[in-house]
């Protein structure tokens, strides 16, 4: 059950940044059709990402047993509400949670960011007080996906689309 969930989030967070990438450069050289695709239809993705990272974080932490880290709460602090401004959103047709949503999941991207430094640049001491250490890997799948590498992901395709949608609305 554990390596079924661990290599399933690891080639969806994979599959993730393929398309993170595939939409950055949509955006970049201006390819309208997708561009207008995701202004239409980008409150469901940005919705439907936020539940699976709530999903996910509940799995790895009251399936699999691992307890997160400080950083890990405050990423989770920054994303959890997403999910219920970003639901209203869809429901009400409106942009309202735009600006709220950019704020948040750009707060999970520098949580994420610095959470995933520490491990780049081989810090020796963890910012994280008692309790579970930041600089504890439960996960590193295809040599480079962690859950920080996971949460950053999820966090960095969320505020693109937010910012495309923004962007695209004015």
């Amino acid at each position: 059950m554990q390596s079924l969930i661990v290599q399933g989030t690891a080639v969806g967070t994979i599959f993730l940044q393929i398309v993170f990438v595939g939409i950055l450069f949509t955006w970049i050289i201006n390819i309208r059709p997708i561009i207008e695709y995701i202004k239409k239809h980008g409150d469901l993705f940005v919705c439907l990402l936020s539940l699976g990272s709530i999903i996910g974080s509940l799995l790895y932490s009251l399936v699999l047993s691992f307890p997160p880290c400080d950083l890990c709460w405050y990423q989770r602090i920054a994303l959890y509400p997403l999910v219920i401004i970003f639901g209203y959103g869809y429901i009400k047709k409106t942009d309202l949670f735009l600006i709220p949503g950019i704020i948040l999941s750009s707060i999970g991207v520098i949580i994420a960011f610095w959470h995933n430094a520490l491990f780049w640049f081989n810090a020796s001491t963890s910012p994280c007080g008692t309790g579970t250490s930041c600089l504890l890997e439960y996960v590193r799948e295809f040599g480079y996906v962690t859950i920080p590498v996971m949460s950053l992901t999820i966090a960095a395709l969320i505020t693109l689309i937010l910012i495309i949608r923004l962007r695209e609305n004015n």
